[in-house]
């Protein structure tokens, strides 16, 4: 992120002498730098070309999955998709899978579906819907503007808790160093009373009652697979080039697997003083490493050894032009 835009957010620019870093205050001015863009360039006819802007990229479900796939981590595979609900055809499909939006808040644009005879049962749920009902939630959302195309029906991916939906491990990276990891365990898709949430440290080391929203169960379990879990996270972090991302990954029958990136994670996001502002530490850290790495990738400024022979060059040509 450039320095000037960070600024202008309102953000680490106008902190004030002797603040101290807050990650609560770098995500909202994170989610201002977004609204300000959706307002200055409504018409996409005038809009700038922000491909290249990973912030814009990674929220792409399907953008996130090539970056994350160039890495060499497992990805759940993509059997079809729609450009838009209407075009939704599931026929053949296997007997479980999961209809996703490339784009969407929250669990909105998500159904993990089961066959059940000629219709599918949202799973977890006592829901079923047939073809048409599943085209027109979709339909629904993307109304709503809780989901945006295009939409894929995904892989359905089977964990090693014996919980019908996995758990999601959701670390928090800040461009190769890892703030905390949120365990969460959903009993009923959909629910968010039957959500449950454990944060932990890199290690798997319990952090507590961090989190001023969400209540700690202990027993959700630390994965097996941690340790690759978070080193994995590490190098996806390093290669979106963002100071900070949300690494969201499944420990599976089959290992590691990648789930999606959320560069600006939703919700309040409030966590008590002191871990606030450690992770705003990180985020701070992140920002200046990453302003160094581009830096040195634009090569403005000549190597020393360079800029001595120019100096030398310089003088002698300055002494020769008074003779």
């Amino acid at each position: 992120m450039p320095a000037e835009a960070f600024n202008r957010s309102g953000s680490a620019g106008r902190r004030g002498a002797g603040a101290r870093p807050s990650f609560r205050r770098y995500l909202m001015a994170e989610r201002r730098t977004a609204a300000r863009w959706s307002e200055l360039f409504a018409d996409e006819t005038v809009r700038p070309d922000h491909t290249d802007d990973p912030r814009h990229a990674l929220i792409h479900k399907l953008r996130g999955k090539a970056l994350a796939q160039a890495t060499g981590i497992a990805m759940p595979a993509v059997h079809r998709t729609w450009d838009e609900p209407e075009g939704m055809d599931l026929a053949g499909l296997p007997e479980r899978f999961v209809v996703k939006s490339a784009g969407g808040a929250s669990s909105h644009g998500v159904l993990p579906l089961a066959r059940e005879g000629g219709a599918f049962r949202v799973i977890s749920t006592d829901t079923v819907l047939d073809e048409a009902g599943v085209v027109e939630y979709f339909a629904r959302k993307r109304e709503q503007g809780k989901a945006r195309g295009p939409f894929f029906a995904e892989e359905f991916l089977v964990g090693v808790t014996g919980n019908e939906i996995l758990e999601d491990i959701k670390i928090y990276a800040f461009y190769g160093e890892i703030g905390h990891i949120l365990l969460r365990s959903v009993g009923s898709h959909g629910d968010p009373g039957s959500v449950r949430y454990r944060y932990v440290d890199e290690h798997g080391d319990d952090l507590g009652a961090v989190s001023k929203q969400n209540a700690v169960d202990p027993t959700i379990p630390v994965p097996e697979c941690l340790p690759e879990m978070v080193e994995r996270a590490r190098d996806l972090s390093v290669a979106a080039r963002i100071p900070f991302l949300r690494v969201d990954l499944y420990e599976t029958d089959r290992g590691v697997v990648f789930g999606e990136f959320t560069p600006r994670p939703g919700g309040m996001q409030e966590y008590v003083g002191s871990h606030d502002k450690h992770l705003g530490a990180l985020w701070e850290r992140a920002r200046l490493r990453l302003d160094v790495y581009i830096a040195g990738q634009l090569r403005v400024l000549p190597d020393a050894d360079t800029a001595r022979q120019l100096a030398v060059a310089f003088t002698s040509g300055s002494r020769h032009s008074r003779m």
